[in-house]
């Protein structure tokens, strides 16, 4: 997982997987056995191992980290009780890349996640169309880009005028979410 002590104050340098040669993000449950030992045995040795814990109470990274695959760490975390918010490709592309493929997939609504007629927008809807507000998109350009039947240009306008100045919570906590990636990738 190579963190560095900027990623959370729970940590005062380098784990013993950076720099390594073993590729954490790459380890899955198939990967061949003496490498996710090999993995294990860092983890199990590394003086960060609880640093590496606390941290992911609350974020999501891929791979193997804290001694766990993601599957093992989302039951973790599903039995602790701790929330880890979703970033999604949507939430970490530029503005302008908002557009086929990163977009197809966007859950609109509520129903479309839960499959039921529930016609209530998801955060992450409302977070892309005013992220695109934020950018300078016409309420039609945002229509266009989105494709999608439940977000209309009275869709559009109505999010602008409800929450350019007051956006919901989850949107904000998003952009946080984004902001910390985009400075941690830069």
């Amino acid at each position: 997982m190579s963190v560095n002590a900027s990623s959370s104050e729970a940590f005062e340098g380098w784990g013993l997987c950076h720099g390594s040669d073993v590729d954490f993000v790459e380890i899955t449950e198939t990967t061949p056995a003496d490498l996710i030992a090999r993995a294990r045995a860092m983890c199990a040795s590394c003086p960060l191992l609880i640093g590496c814990l606390r941290y992911l109470e609350g974020h999501d990274v891929a791979g193997f980290a804290g001694g766990m695959f993601e599957a093992q760490r989302k039951a973790w975390q599903d039995r602790n009780d701790y929330e880890v918010p979703v970033v999604t490709m949507a939430d970490v592309s530029e503005v302008n890349e908002l557009r086929g493929a990163i977009l197809d997939g966007l859950p609109a609504t509520r129903g479309d996640l839960k499959g039921t007629d529930d016609p209530r927008l998801t955060p992450e809807a409302v977070n892309v169309v005013l992220r695109m507000t934020h950018a300078g998109f016409a309420a039609q350009e945002i229509v266009d880009r989105l494709n999608n039947p439940h977000i209309t240009h009275r869709t559009v306008n109505y999010l602008r005028h409800r929450y350019q100045q007051h956006p919901p919570r989850e949107v904000v906590m998003t952009r946080m979410l984004v902001g910390w990636a985009q400075r941690k990738a830069g």
